[in-house]
């Protein structure tokens, strides 16, 4: 790679005034990626003094794209990379949310979120209702693991497991390869996000540990890598849904530690305490709703991670058990040592990922999904919809 790269460094040192242009320029924070930023500040210079000719144009185009292509071979396991070129699926998707808004019923019911694994539990969660008006037919074969965690979800939440359960299927299905398709389309990793949580919660904490043992660890660690690579592209595209994704996943370490603390294990670091994971998530979340201009939806998450390190609680009730008492380090230092571990836990992740690791063998797979429909077939639970 290192020749290809010198190879292409050449090329451009090659077009008059380029090497000239690089003895002054300086990349600035402007929204424009680095190389793009390099491609276009060079046209500018040059042709504020001899215009680019067109094959000139052409073969900046042509390098600026090569370049692109090293760098996501290069960070390739990096967890904040985004390869724009990559991005797939947006006009499905967005014939999906027109059709979606078209099929709400108007009516929605409350539930309590306690009764959802691995979510967080002290809200009521609303849930609109939507009507079967073609929709289900249309996108069955949509290939878009977004549209089939939304449609699979709905169906799951009215109490229609058997039509609900297969789309929460397909989404996983893109999640369990080595190379997703969709790892640099953002709404298409919070699909497959939502579908591997779904498929968790149906199989069951109890059932993955005591049936399938060796496959506990690295179905946690897919759920966990998605999550926190959801966040990552949040972060690249100011994608509101990052909130969520950081609330959810403080609340996934709390709840469930011993796990956490061993896959951290895994990475080097030791006994991590996860109440620091989920002080730093939280604080975290709310830092980002405000650099969104809306403060105002991460509040809950900025008292709980300021309870958490002051109380050691989220009650207020042990008043000398706080993380202020206990950790050699402030409520600041203790939200970015929680940042510097979980980037550096996702990026070891992303690399067992690519090696393939995580996957789930395909006979496995099946007996899992029997597991699924035998436990979950006879779930007829119907919402109370009221008109919203």
């Amino acid at each position: 790679m290192d020749e290809e790269y010198q190879a292409v460094i050449n090329r451009l040192l090659g077009i008059k005034g380029f090497a000239k242009f690089m003895q002054t320029f300086r990349q600035t924070d402007n929204g424009e990626k680095p190389i793009v930023q390099m491609i276009n500040g060079f046209k500018e210079y040059r042709n504020s003094s001899e215009p680019l000719t067109q094959p000139e144009i052409w073969l900046l185009d042509t390098i600026q794209d090569k370049l692109f292509e090293l760098c996501h071979r290069h960070h390739s396991n990096n967890l904040f990379y985004l390869n724009e070129h990559e991005t797939i699926g947006d006009e499905i998707l967005n014939e999906f949310r027109k059709d979606w808004d078209a099929s709400s019923s108007g009516r929605c019911a409350y539930v309590d979120r306690e009764s959802k694994i691995y979510k967080t539990f002290r809200e009521t969660t609303i849930y609109d209702e939507h009507q079967d008006n073609g929709i289900i037919l249309k996108y069955d074969n949509a290939n878009h693991p977004l549209i089939y965690s939304t449609i699979g979800k709905a169906l799951l939440n009215g109490g229609f497991f058997t039509h609900g359960f297969p789309f929460i299927s397909k989404g996983f299905a893109y999640a369990n390869k080595a190379h997703n398709i969709f790892w640099h389309s953002p709404y298409g990793v919070f699909g497959c996000t939502e579908c591997i949580w779904e498929f968790i919660r149906l199989l069951s904490i109890d059932t993955l540990k005591n049936k399938y043992a060796d496959y506990y660890k690295p179905l946690i660690k897919l759920l966990l890598v998605y999550l926190s690579r959801s966040i990552a592209l949040c972060h690249i595209t100011k994608l509101p849904q990052a909130i969520d994704f950081y609330k959810n996943r403080a609340f996934l370490l709390k709840d469930h530690y011993p796990i956490f603390m061993a896959i951290f294990a895994d990475y080097g670091f030791f006994a991590t305490n996860m109440e620091v994971q989920f002080v730093s998530d939280n604080f975290l979340g709310y830092q980002f709703a405000a650099e969104l201009g809306a403060p105002a939806l991460g509040a809950e998450m900025l008292n709980d991670s300021k309870k958490m390190y002051s109380y050691g609680s989220l009650n207020y009730f042990n008043e000398d058990n706080g993380l202020k008492d206990i950790e050699d380090a402030t409520w600041f230092e203790l939200v970015e040592r929680g940042k510097f571990r979980m980037n550096k836990v996702a990026e070891e992740i992303i690399k067992e990922l690519e090696r393939g690791e995580l996957m789930i063998d395909n006979i496995v797979y099946k007996k899992m999904l029997e597991d699924i429909y035998t436990s979950n077939s006879n779930s007829h639970k119907r919402f109370d919809w009221k008109e919203s």
